[in-house]
């Protein structure tokens, strides 16, 4: 087993990568996230709160890039997400995480109007 310590979200964050019937597994907090609108919302406003650090969190996942999970097991699913990972999904997902911290939102995601944002 290998721990990852991470910064910029949660209380302590930290990830543990192990192997397991030759897999890796990944079993991390609150980073990275899977890419939802609502998932982006509150990753955006949590790195706006006490605890929440954007430098940090982009270092964070410069460090996970070391990592090449087939199966990730964050703390909270999204959407019935599938624990699997294929080709470019973890990369993908990075980077994702990267746009939304550096635009408040997914490279890739369009920006939905809401009443006070045209």
């Amino acid at each position: 087993m290998r721990v990852l310590k991470l910064e910029g979200r949660g209380v302590t964050p930290v990830a543990y990568e192990v192997k397991w019937q030759g897999k890796t597994v990944l079993f991390s907090g609150r980073i990275p996230v899977k890419l939802s609108p609502r998932s982006v919302e509150e990753l955006v406003r949590s790195l706006g709160e006490p605890g929440g650090d954007k430098q940090k969190y982009t270092d964070s996942l410069r460090r996970l890039e070391a990592v090449t999970p087939a199966v990730w097991l964050p703390l909270a699913p999204v959407d019935g997400q599938n624990a699997n990972l294929y080709g470019r999904e973890w990369a993908d997902l990075l980077s994702g995480n990267r746009g939304a911290v550096q635009q408040g939102f997914p490279a890739g995601f369009l920006q939905t109007a809401s009443p006070d944002r045209p």
